[in-house]
């Protein structure tokens, strides 16, 4: 498995501190307002685009600054830190086609490092699914597993 860069230990540290006082004020804006003057806006930007109730967090990094390996440790971090939920259905978006391949291919495989951080932290009580999967899936593996909807 990987080992993460100190940059890239900070930002899952700072996206950590957003969701924790996210889930426990139920004031996201504020949390995000009380982050911010920590300059947690350096990693991350709020935008409840539409949901209110929703945190809408972007992580900026520099191109081939791991954000697909972020993307991979943030998903037990959402569900510990914000959900507090032992799994979680998660909507993956990739920009092009291109990467959604590459990207399912990596989620798929069990010896990939971005698998093994998801299979890590839930037991291996993963799914990796696609649009075309999805349709077919039933309430039983969403109480078991962590589902990964990866999509454009």
């Amino acid at each position: 498995m990987f080992q993460l860069k100190p940059y890239q230990e900070e930002t899952l540290q700072k996206l950590s501190v957003f969701l924790q006082r996210s889930a426990a004020s139920h004031d996201i804006e504020g949390s995000y307002a009380q982050c911010t003057k920590e300059n947690f806006d350096k990693e991350g930007v709020y935008n409840n685009a539409g949901f209110p109730d929703t945190p809408y967090v972007c992580l900026r990094l520099p191109t081939g600054g791991g954000k697909t390996l972020l993307a991979s440790h943030t998903v037990p971090l959402v569900c510990k830190e914000y959900l507090a939920k032992d799994f979680a259905l998660v909507l993956w978006l990739v920009p092009s086609n291109a990467i959604l391949e590459q990207t399912l291919k990596a989620l798929q495989d069990r010896k990939h490092p971005y698998r093994e951080v998801i299979d890590l932290a839930f037991d291996g009580n993963v799914s990796i699914l696609t649009v075309e999967d999805a349709l077919y899936l039933i309430p039983s593996t969403l109480r078991g597993n962590v589902a990964i909807i990866v999509s454009t």
